[in-house]
C-alpha cells in the first residue's frame, strides 16, 4: 500500500478525500430520488419485520454471505473465473476495506439485507481527520432513509443516528451506493422482494385468518347445555350466586388454568344429580379447529415465496439439515443458485463505487498485470460442504502415497501444524521405545538401562525400562520353583536352554520375530543421525552415551562399543 495512506502525517493528496469528492459529485441531490425509498421499499422492511418466514430466510442468507470472503482480482480476457491477486495497490485497497477480514464479514452480512429487502443500501467510511489511515475508519452500513446530502453549496453528507437528529459526515468520508439496477431504469433499485410482496400479503392475510380462528376458539369454546328441572347440590359459598352451580363452573376452571399442575386441575369435577338428568347435559361446539385448507394454502404460497426471492424452500419453512448450525454450508449448486447472485452485485458495487475511484484518486492503473480490469471479487470457499476424506487421506498416507501436505489438507488442518524437526524426533524415538530399542529409550531421556547381566558403559545399576517385567536376579529361582521352559531360538525351530547366572538372557530385541526386526532395522537407517546425537540426561547435567540399536553388530556410529 503507498506510504500516504498509511502514514499519520497529513499527505499532499488525500486519496480518500479526492475519491469522496469524485463520488459525491455523482450521488445527486437531496432532490433525487436515490434518496428516496419507493411504496414497494417501504412495504418490503415492513414484512421483515412482521412476516417471521421472511425474516428468518433473509438472516439465513445474511449469515452465509458473512463467510464470503472479498478479494482484489483481474478479469482477464478469456479467461473463465477472475485471477485473484495478492499484492499491488487494488489488493491493499480491498485488504483495507473494513479494516480486514472481519470488517468484510460485517459489510458483507448487512449488504445481503439492504440488497435483498429494498435492492440498495450504503457503505460509508467515516473519518474525522483525513489524516486518519484508511484502514482505521469506521466503517458501515446504512439505509436509504439514514443518509443524505447537506443542505447549501458546501457539499458532503450526514447520517442519521435518531429519529430527528442527523450528523455531518464532512467531506473527507466517503460513502458508496451500492444498489441491485432495474433493468428497465438502471439508476432505480430493485429486489426479489419486490415480485414477493403479492404472495407476503396473502400470506399475512392466511396468517390472520388462522390467528382470528384460534383466538375465537379459545374465547368460546362452545355452549354447555344444561338441563333447567333437576337439582344439583353445589358447595356453601356459591349458593348466594344467580346460577349456583355455573359460578362453581367457572371459579373451578379458572383455578385450574391459574395452576395448571396442581392435583386438582387433572381430574374431573365430580358432580351428584338424578340419574334420568345425565343423557340431557350437551357441550354444544362451533367448529372442529383451524380449516386444513388454510394450513394447505399457506404452505403453498410459503412454496411460492422462496422461490421468488431465491432462498431454498427448506430454509424459508424451517425443516431439513438447513435448520441447524450448519445451515451456512452448501453444496456447490446452492452457492451458485444462492449465494453467488447477491455476491456478484455486492462486488459489483464496490468495483465502480469504491475501488476505481480509489486507484484514480492514488495514479494507479486501473488495468491488471495481464490486461484485464482490476475488480473486487468474493470467495465462498469456506461456504462449501467439502466431503470428509480423512480417513482415506490417512489409509493413503499409511501406504506412501499421499503426501503430509495433502493429509492435512483433508484432514481440516492446515501448514502451520507441521511437526518440527525435533518433534519428528521425539515421535520416532517413541515407535523405537514402543518397538523395545533400550537405546532409543536411552537417547530419549538419557537414562542407561543396563541391567546385572548386561553391564553399564561405565555406569551402575539402572533402572529397567517402564512396563518391562521385573528380572528376577541371581539364584532368584527357587529350589522348588519348576524351571522355565526352554524358548525355540527365532528362525530355527530350536529350543535354548532357560536363562541362568551362567547363561545370561540374550540382550533386548535379539529374539524379536523377523518382521519385528526388519522393521526395526529400517527405522534405525532412517534413525541412524538422529540416534547418534547426545541427549543431556534429564536433571543430571550428564551426556548419555552414543545411541544404539538393538541386532546392531556391537559398533555405534560414534565408534566401537561394547555390549
Amino acid at each position: 500500500m503507498p506510504d500516504r495512506l498509511r502514514t499519520p502525517a497529513p499527505p499532499p493528496v488525500d486519496t480518500l478525500t479526492a475519491s469522496a469528492r469524485v463520488i459525491q459529485a455523482t450521488q445527486g441531490t437531496s432532490t433525487d430520488r436515490v434518496f428516496q425509498y419507493e411504496s414497494w421499499q417501504q412495504e418490503a422492511w415492513g414484512f421483515l419485520d412482521s412476516l417471521g418466514e421472511f425474516q428468518y430466510a433473509i438472516g439465513w442468507l445474511s449469515n452465509a454471505m458473512s463467510r464470503v470472503r472479498l478479494t482484489a482480482a483481474e478479469l482477464v480476457p478469456g479467461g473463465d473465473e477472475p485471477a485473484p491477486l495478492d499484492e499491488g495497490p487494488a489488493a491493499d485497497l480491498v485488504e483495507q476495506l473494513g479494516g480486514g477480514i472481519a470488517g468484510h464479514a460485517a459489510i458483507m452480512k448487512s449488504l445481503a439485507v439492504q440488497i435483498s429487502v429494498p435492492g440498495e443500501g450504503w457503505l460509508v467510511a467515516e473519518r474525522a481527520d483525513e489524516r486518519i489511515p484508511l484502514e482505521q475508519a469506521n466503517w458501515s452500513v446504512k439505509s436509504t432513509e439514514e443518509i443524505r446530502p447537506l443542505r447549501g453549496q458546501g457539499g458532503g453528507y450526514e447520517v442519521r443516528v435518531g429519529e430527528t437528529e442527523w450528523v455531518s459526515l464532512g467531506t473527507e468520508s466517503l460513502p458508496v451506493r451500492i444498489w441491485d439496477p432495474h433493468p428497465r431504469w438502471s439508476w432505480k433499485a430493485t429486489s426479489p422482494a419486490k415480485a414477493a410482496i403479492p404472495i407476503m400479503r396473502t400470506i399475512e392475510l392466511l396468517n390472520r385468518r388462522i390467528i382470528a380462528t384460534l383466538v375465537s376458539r379459545l374465547a368460546m369454546n362452545g355452549l354447555l347445555l344444561i338441563p333447567q328441572d333437576g337439582t344439583i347440590n353445589v358447595p356453601k359459598q356459591y349458593q348466594d350466586e344467580p346460577d349456583p352451580f355455573v359460578a362453581m363452573l367457572i371459579d373451578i376452571a379458572g383455578k385450574n388454568i391459574r395452576e395448571p399442575g396442581a392435583a386438582t386441575a387433572s381430574i374431573p369435577i365430580p358432580i351428584k344429580f338424578a340419574s334420568d338428568e345425565i343423557e340431557k347435559w350437551r357441550h354444544l361446539t362451533f367448529g372442529d379447529g383451524v380449516d386444513k385448507e388454510l394450513i394447505d394454502e399457506r404452505e403453498k404460497e410459503l412454496g411460492r415465496l422462496a422461490t421468488t426471492v431465491n432462498i431454498p424452500a427448506e430454509v424459508l419453512k424451517g425443516i431439513g439439515a438447513t435448520n441447524h448450525w450448519v445451515a451456512w454450508q452448501l453444496e456447490e449448486s446452492g452457492i451458485k443458485l444462492h449465494i453467488s447472485p447477491v455476491a456478484e452485485t455486492i462486488v459489483g458495487g464496490l468495483t465502480v463505487g469504491y475501488l476505481q475511484p480509489m486507484l484514480k484518486a492514488l495514479g494507479a492503473d486501473l488495468v491488471g498485470p495481464n490486461g484485464g480490469k482490476l475488480i473486487v471479487w468474493y470467495d465462498t470457499s469456506e461456504l462449501t460442504a467439502r466431503p470428509d476424506k480423512s480417513e482415506k487421506a490417512l489409509q493413503a498416507y499409511d501406504r506412501v502415497e499421499l503426501s503430509g501436505a495433502a493429509l492435512r489438507r483433508e484432514s481440516g488442518l492446515d501448514e502451520s501444524d507441521v511437526p518440527t524437526p525435533e518433534d519428528e524426533r521425539r515421535q520416532l524415538l517413541l515407535k523405537l521405545v514402543a518397538a523395545g530399542s533400550v537405546e532409543a529409550y536411552e537417547a530419549l531421556t538419557g537414562e542407561s538401562l543396563a541391567t546385572p547381566s548386561q553391564p553399564a558403559r561405565g555406569a551402575g545399576p539402572q533402572s529397567p525400562v517402564p512396563g518391562s517385567p521385573p528380572t528376577r536376579g541371581p539364584g532368584a529361582t527357587g529350589a522348588g520353583s519348576p524351571s522355565p521352559a526352554p524358548a525355540a531360538t527365532p528362525g530355527t525351530g530350536t529350543r535354548t536352554a532357560p536363562p541362568t547366572r551362567d547363561n545370561p538372557p540374550p540382550a533386548p530385541g535379539s529374539d524379536m520375530p523377523d518382521g519385528l526386526a526388519a522393521a526395526m532395522a529400517a527405522l534405525h537407517t532412517r534413525l541412524g543421525p538422529v540416534l547418534s546425537r547426545e541427549v543431556v540426561g534429564a536433571g543430571t547435567g550428564r551426556r548419555s552415551p552414543p545411541a544404539r540399536v538393538n541386532g546392531h553388530n556391537g559398533k555405534s556410529r560414534d565408534g566401537p562399543g561394547k555390549r
